[in-house]
């Protein structure tokens, strides 16, 4: 506990160049706010049927939500299931769209929500845990509330009311929102896969982009991930603390993989190689780190691993991870 109690201390530092928004009236901290969503039966038999589980597809219906502080009416928004492994879970997850056809863009200054069941977590804390861990750190990542979910009037249970990343976030977070923003998922290894940007282009065997750029789709650039995936791999020990300074945040990363390794996240970037974004911060001309989906945390196990006792400094295993063995070695 005292090695854990010093690697945290060490490296949860301010870094400098975030800002933290305030919690604002949809994500409140003293009260659990109610959420109705109203859409035909049909579409929503539809919606939960296995043909469309997590295919994107979202269906239009009507948001509602009641706080002590606020309560509103969007006539128009998107709806559909997220998730992976959760979509089979009979307690089913929801990202809420307002950005869709007729709909009015944003609300409350957010494009998107996501309505998180974390069929994993019984105490419905882990999550929330982690992510208030990082906000007491000052570090960018969802501010989340807790809400009780109801469709078509059907009450579907507790929830947690996550802050959706996105270039809302990015601006918020980092006074940025135009860098690129890549998104990745398992199994994002960051392993070498050749100088440009366009052999990273890739997809995994299901057909989803390993590291899906999420805007700026037109100029498609994924030149400034393979740049750090190069020096990730290839740059000489002796160089490499110098060189991964100039385009990549390693001070907050550290910060991040300390919160990890406390909470036990083998979902996240330092075990499973999933739940992470990259993003290009053009204001500091540095590469950002910023995880996300922190419910398999705090004790959840689907590995046979004592995540409790896991040694700090072989947090991988043998799982050859890349950018967590470049920081830890250096």
């Amino acid at each position: 506990m005292r090695k854990l109690q010093f690697w945290i201390l060490l490296f949860v530092s301010h870094c400098g160049l975030a800002q933290l928004p305030e919690w604002g009236v949809v994500f409140p901290q003293n009260e659990v706010t109610k959420i109705y969503l109203t859409l035909p039966q049909d579409s929503l038999d539809l919606m939960l049927s296995n043909e469309y589980l997590g295919n994107g597809v979202e269906f239009s219906a009507s948001f509602r939500f009641v706080s002590n502080a606020l309560t509103d009416t969007v006539d128009v928004v998107g709806i559909r299931t997220r998730g992976n492994t959760s979509l089979q879970a009979a307690k089913k997850s929801f990202k809420v769209d307002f950005n869709v056809n007729n709909g009015i863009g944003k609300w409350q200054g957010i494009r998107e929500l996501n309505l998180n069941g974390n069929h994993n977590d019984p105490s419905l804390m882990r999550a929330k845990l982690t992510w208030d861990l990082m906000r007491r750190y000052d570090l960018p990542g969802s501010r989340v509330s807790y809400t009780e979910l109801y469709i078509n009037d059907e009450y579907k249970g507790l929830y947690i009311n996550v802050e959706f990343i996105d270039d809302i976030f990015t601006d918020n977070y980092f006074i940025e929102k135009t860098g690129n923003r890549w998104k990745c998922l398992y199994p994002a290894t960051l392993e070498y896969l050749g100088p440009n940007g366009s052999n990273y282009q890739v997809n995994t065997s299901w057909g989803t982009p390993i590291y899906e750029l999420e805007n700026n789709t037109q100029l498609n650039d994924y030149q400034p991930l393979a740049d750090l995936v190069d020096i990730l791999n290839n740059e000489p020990s002796s160089s490499f603390p110098c060189e991964i300074r100039k385009i990549f945040n390693v001070d907050r990363f550290l910060q991040y993989l300390a919160i990890d390794v406390m909470s036990g996240n083998w979902d996240g970037a330092n075990f499973n190689k999933n739940n992470f974004y990259i993003f290009q911060n053009d204001k500091t001309h540095r590469l950002e780190f910023i995880p996300y989906d922190t419910d398999n945390t705090w004790g959840i196990d689907w590995f046979n691993v004592a995540w409790p006792t896991q040694n700090i400094y072989n947090w991988d295993g043998d799982n050859n991870l890349i950018l967590y063995n470049r920081m830890m070695n250096t």
